[in-house]
């Protein structure tokens, strides 16, 4: 996998010791964003993306829904404030219909769906690699989905879709 590229093994820095995720410091965040971080090695991960829109296989089987189902009513029960996010990946594919409908009837107003082509998934340099989406980003999308009025919030989501 580090031969494929898949497994990027430059040192960005620290780690959790618990949770093992990797901790960089500003100084490291800053060389990512710059031109030069995209070597051709990392810019071959980026796959050609199609000029129709494409979606996700459907995943969820009924044993997920009942899962997913049975955390929804927790959260519920607890008055929890909770969001669920389809992220937003290079690829620009959609989430499948079908899993999105059930999410849906689950999760409602709680679920924010980031995929597909936008302002986010235009460009590479929004990511770490094809998944992986940058600090920033994940501030944005905290900031759109914590939005209070819900038609800001609507309209918010609306213009990262409104690339013409």
């Amino acid at each position: 996998m580090i031969a494929s590229g898949v497994i990027d093994t430059t040192p960005y820095g620290p780690y959790n010791l618990f949770s093992n995720e990797n901790l960089p410091d500003q100084k490291i965040e800053d060389m990512r964003e710059k031109e030069d971080w995209y070597t051709s090695e990392r810019l071959s991960q980026f796959p050609s993306r199609a000029k129709t829109p494409e979606f996700y296989n459907p995943i969820l089987k009924q044993k997920n829904i009942t899962m997913l189902s049975e955390i929804a009513d927790v959260l519920r029960r607890n008055h929890t404030n909770y969001k669920v996010i389809i992220n937003p990946t290079y690829d620009q594919k959609l989430f499948d219909p079908k899993d999105m409908e059930i999410l849906d009837s689950i999760f409602g107003n709680h679920l924010f769906d980031f995929s597909g082509r936008n302002i986010i998934t235009e460009d590479y340099h929004n990511y770490y690699d094809p998944v992986h989406y940058k600090k920033r980003i994940g501030a944005m999308i905290l900031r759109i989905i914590y939005i209070k009025d819900n038609m800001a919030r609507k309209a918010a989501i609306d213009s990262l879709y409104c690339l013409n």
